[in-house]
């Protein structure tokens, strides 16, 4: 309350300072900015200075004002610029200021006018640090008014080594060049001063990097040797900067070298030699306001697949940097920090994708207990005012838990990891869950409430539940007691909302969830399949009637929302021209088949298809126009009001001067008009004691009427109940009469078996005798297989002789050969020996042969034996 009695005062001596300039208005004026500053807290300023606040955004825009009025005092500047520095510390603030009000140019128009006295130099140096602030990671439009004049002001002081505004004017320098083509292609001639400036260096890397990247001089820093340093430096800035904004200039710029491939082979070489990935991980507090940019970072890294694999071994096989990303996942849902814990899961979901890395957490706690201990989100003690935003982050938290756990399930090995946790295995945890999503028992808004909030915010919702559904129909197979569950969520009429609208939405994977959760649902008895038809129905209804509306706007419109009902116009028509560029893909394939497979007929439906896209197109681009002239009748008609809005103000200053005189006879007479209102005032108090006895009674039918609506309810349960009994009644008497008769068919068959026994057994006992023969015989065989063995074995000597004879005669021949042309004589000798001794070998070999098939007839006999045994056994 108190602050915002200091910001309407502080409205109101603004408002009285602009109507007279005087000494006291400005003393006034100051002391209600210092008490202001005084009592306004950080975690106060989101909640006060955004675009649902209408006092916040008069006070703004007063504040505005006063900055861009000429010849203002020094010192009332200078508290002003404290003011808007401290509600642009918080985000949510900063952005409502950039794009609701003209700041930028104020600011500049400031600073390029009072750069040149000396003595305004503090005030500056704020102004500057203030426009660094508000513009980061905004796209400046290059028609802001006095953007020449505060270019040509900060290449000036960049140019100056000694000048005290060089690093603040290169951040703001680099803020101006990251998203416009035309100031990069301004600046690109002055990149040669900007480079030996050692004031900023992460300024320097960025404007080089956005203005001049295929130029020798981006070449020159980041070649092979500089580029070790280059990534020293950013890492050094990402995680020991005290500076907010040069740690996030460091994380933009990390992520904007990961688009160009020549930069991806030095950042992995970097990242496998000094593991920067868990360093970081390891040395940023869970509730720093720099973790969000880390894990930004590290995002971008692993979308790049050979710094994943890296940060995958890296990470998940070390207990510090896994429990350091585990710590920031499950941090509690909070105004200040609701970004931090969802980017942390979408890193373990990419490193999670990685096959089998659940196997790699080997000295750590299991993954799933983190993740279940996800599945409850807290959003306790938190502001109403931020209860929605708070709602869906924390939804979103609990939707990529959900997605983790059902990535994980995508394995056998791992699908059995996540069902033997005692934790999941606990029923009451899924009915939590989905009681959480149908009824949000923890910020008690009810659900028609719920699915408005969720509409606004990417349809987070329906994601909890589609994914809770589906890890459950996952888990199925290997934990039968969660099918009850799953069908009887499945019958539950409040999953229609959900499902219809998953159907009818333009993410095709939430349509495919949605239409495997409706098969799994459609042989269920109870399944509302009609109450799922009518929503379905009623949601398109509603499509094209709001296709409708926004076909014919009104002309009269504000000018800040129409920009931005603009957006959702032009990502239509994006995703309109993305369909075409398919449709053509799609009919130049058609046309490529239908070359080799004549007469497909499918090549004449696209191009219906395509003709009804180009007509819809034709007709958005008329709707377009038309809006756009409308957009410009309604900035005339605005200027317009402006001038007339100022003429009526110096009419309005005028008549208050009357009306204060008219206020002190008004006094006067209020003096006798207070008698009248005290009787009146006890008039009231009776009045109020009745409508308070006549507010309870209509409470208590109230409560009457809901416990009436309850017993209703329960009663068509109860007679639903009583109905599927008698049906399983009916069913179970049938089983049991076929029960009866195939007791009696059993009990004549196992008489037949037991004639058929008695039979068998004097069967076996004639097998048992000839069994025995036959065993006698076998005894006689294997003796005679035993003789012939040893003859064998005789043999194999004898032929193992021979080659002994054979290896001897060919060593005297080698020495005939040496000698034969000295003995010619004795060689005819020795030739005639030879063949002789070759005769001799091959009678051996004919003889070794002849041995070898008797071998193999007397392995045959004892196969044929060993068979003949096997069968007896069998018999026996």
């Amino acid at each position: 309350m108190e602050v915002l009695s200091s910001v309407k005062s502080l409205v109101l001596a603004v408002a009285q300072y602009n109507s007279t300039r005087t000494e006291s208005t400005l003393s006034q004026l100051l002391r209600h900015i210092e008490v202001l500053l005084a009592s306004l807290k950080t975690n106060e300023v989101d909640q006060l200075f955004n675009n649902r606040n209408n006092l916040g955004a008069e006070c703004l825009a007063s504040i505005v004002e006063q900055v861009s009025i000429n010849n203002n005092d020094p010192h009332l500047i200078n508290k002003l610029f404290q003011l808007l520095n401290l509600i642009a510390n918080v985000p949510i603030s900063c952005e409502f200021l950039y794009e609701t009000f003209n700041l930028t140019s104020a600011l500049a128009a400031y600073i390029s006018k009072y750069a040149s006295v000396s003595d305004d130099s503090h005030n500056i140096l704020q102004g500057l640090r203030l426009l660094e602030r508000i513009t980061y990671g905004q796209c400046v439009s290059s028609t802001t008014a006095n953007l020449e004049k505060l270019l040509s002001f900060l290449l000036t002081q960049i140019d100056d080594p000694s000048s005290e505004f060089s690093s603040v004017c290169l951040g703001v320098l680099s803020n101006l060049v990251a998203k416009n083509v035309a100031l990069q292609a301004q600046v690109k001639g002055m990149v040669c001063l900007i480079s030996y400036s050692m004031a900023n260096k992460v300024c320097v890397l960025s404007i080089v990097t956005n203005v001049c990247w295929d130029d020798d001089l981006a070449k020159k820093l980041f070649s092979f040797k500089n580029v070790p340093q280059t990534l020293k430096l950013l890492f050094s800035r990402l995680s020991n900067s005290d500076d907010l904004l040069t740690q996030h200039r460091a994380a933009d710029l990390c992520m904007e070298l990961l688009k160009h491939e020549d930069m991806v082979q030095h950042i992995t070489i970097y990242e496998s030699e000094q593991n920067c990935a868990a360093r970081l991980l390891l040395n940023t507090p869970a509730s720093n306001p720099q973790t969000c940019k880390i894990l930004e970072v590290l995002l971008s890294f692993c979308r790049v697949s050979s710094v994943r694999r890296l940060m995958h071994d890296r990470i998940l096989k070390c207990d510090g940097p896994w429990k350091a990303l585990l710590g920031h996942a499950s941090a509690q849902v909070s105004r200040s920090n609701h970004v931090a814990a969802l980017l942390a899961l979408d890193l373990i979901q990419e490193l999670s994708e990685v096959k089998r890395s659940i196997y790699q957490i080997t000295n750590t706690e299991k993954i799933t207990d983190y993740i279940c201990v996800l599945l409850t989100p807290s959003i306790k003690n938190e502001d109403q005012s931020m209860s929605e935003m708070l709602l869906n982050s924390a939804t979103s938290k609990t939707m990529k838990s959900l997605q983790i756990l059902s990535c994980l399930c995508n394995e056998e090995e791992l699908r059995h990891l996540v069902a033997d946790e005692e934790l999941l295995l606990r029923k009451s945890l899924v009915i939590f869950l989905l009681n959480y999503i149908f009824c949000c028992v923890s910020v008690k808004i009810h659900f028609f409430l719920i699915i408005l909030i969720f509409f606004k915010t990417n349809n987070v919702g329906i994601d909890v539940v589609l994914s809770g559904l589906e890890l459950v129909l996952k888990l199925k197979p290997v934990l039968p007691d969660l099918e009850r569950l799953l069908y009887s969520t499945l019958q539950d009429n409040r999953i229609v909302p959900f499902i219809a609208t998953a159907i009818t939405c333009s993410d095709r994977n939430r349509v495919q969830t949605a239409l495997r959760l409706h098969q799994e649902a459609l042989p269920l008895p109870d399944f509302p399949a009609v109450l799922l038809a009518d929503k379905i129905a009623n949601i398109n209804k509603q499509q094209n009637s709001m296709e409708i509306e926004n076909n014919f706007l009104p002309i009269s419109t504000p000018r800040i929302s129409a920009r931005k009902r603009n957006k959702p116009s032009l990502s239509s028509s994006n995703s309109e021209k993305q369909n075409l560029k398919s449709l053509i893909a799609r009919i130049e394939n058609n046309g490529e088949t239908d070359n080799e497979n004549s007469g497909s007929g499918k090549t004449s439906e696209i191009m219906e298809i395509y003709e009804h896209k180009i007509t819809s197109l034709v007709t958005k681009e008329c709707h377009l126009e038309d809006l756009l002239e409308a957009k410009t009748l309604a900035l005339a008609q605005a200027d317009r009001l402006i001038a007339q809005h100022k003429f009526q103000r110096g009419r309005c200053e005028d008549d208050a001067r009357r009306m204060a005189e008219l206020l002190k006879e008004s006094e006067a007479k209020c003096e006798g008009g207070g008698e009248s209102v005290r009787a009146s005032e006890v008039d009231r108090v009776a009045v109020e004691r009745e409508l308070d006895e006549v507010i309870n009674e209509n409470r208590n039918l109230q409560k009457i009427a809901d416990q009436y609506d309850q017993m209703q309810s329960a009663y068509q349960d109860k007679t639903h109940k009583v109905e599927v009994l008698e049906r399983n009644l009916r069913t179970s008497r049938q089983e049991y009469d076929t029960l009866k008769e195939l007791h009696d068919m059993i009990q004549k068959h196992n008489e037949k078996v037991k004639k058929q026994l008695n039979a068998a057994t004097s069967r076996s006992e004639e097998l048992e005798e000839s069994r025995l023969q036959l065993m006698r015989r076998i005894s006689e065989l294997e003796s005679s297989v035993s003789d012939l063995t040893q003859l064998v074995e005789e043999q194999d000597k004898a032929a193992h002789q021979l080659q002994q004879d054979k290896m001897q005669s060919d060593a005297q021949i080698k020495k005939m050969k040496v000698v034969l042309a000295k003995k010619e004589d004795e060689a005819k000798e020795l030739k005639i020996k030879l063949a002789t001794l070759n005769e001799e070998r091959a009678d051996g070999v004919r003889a070794l042969a002849e041995k070898e098939n008797d071998i193999e007839t007397l392995r045959q006999k004892l196969d044929k034996q060993a068979q003949t045994l096997l069968m007896i056994t069998e018999l026996s």
